[in-house]
């Protein structure tokens, strides 16, 4: 069945266009490619590229818990596994890392600059956190678990850690 017009409307796209403040597109109508280039891009960088990058950052976080937590039974086998905690470790410096890196790449697109410095504080005292959870530091968890900002890990973690509190 055909799509009908409605009267006295202008036919217009489902997309929008998304740019940055001040920018050519804001100032002057332009050709429909360039609004769905556009917002083909912006929806490129805002879902599918934070998609590939959380799958494989869980990866990575896996793999290299796995590895450390085996070295970690090699040396001290009376010792607990420590799996969750060297996982939550590595995915908290990777996140700081590329939240980092993404809040530098926003930057020099003219997105969110005021919003830059929050960023880098918060990647810079996540990656703290987490490197004081790699090192299994009492310091590392209590700053860990407010900060992932999360409140099913807050209870989870928290009675992870009351369970090992000996250990560190």
């Amino acid at each position: 069945m055909p799509m009908r017009r409605r009267p006295g409307r202008a036919q217009t796209g489902y997309r929008r266009t998304i740019a940055p403040p001040g920018s050519a597109l804001l100032r002057g109508p332009a050709p429909g490619w360039v609004r769905r280039k556009l917002v083909d891009d912006f929806i490129v960088i805002s879902v599918v590229l934070p998609f590939i990058v959380f799958v494989v950052g869980t990866a990575a976080s896996l793999l290299l818990a796995q590895r450390r937590n085996n070295e970690l039974a090699e040396q001290s086998p009376d010792v607990l596994p420590y799996i969750w905690g060297y996982f939550l470790g590595y995915s908290g410096i990777i996140v700081a890392v590329l939240a980092s890196v993404a809040g530098v790449a926003l930057l020099l697109g003219g997105y969110y600059r005021d919003w830059l410095p929050i960023i880098i504080a918060y990647a810079v005292a996540s990656g703290i956190a987490s490197y004081g959870v790699l090192l299994r530091r009492k310091w590392g968890w209590l700053l860990h678990i407010p900060l992932s900002l999360n409140m099913g890990l807050w209870a989870f973690n928290s009675v992870y850690v009351h369970n090992r509190w000996r250990e560190f």
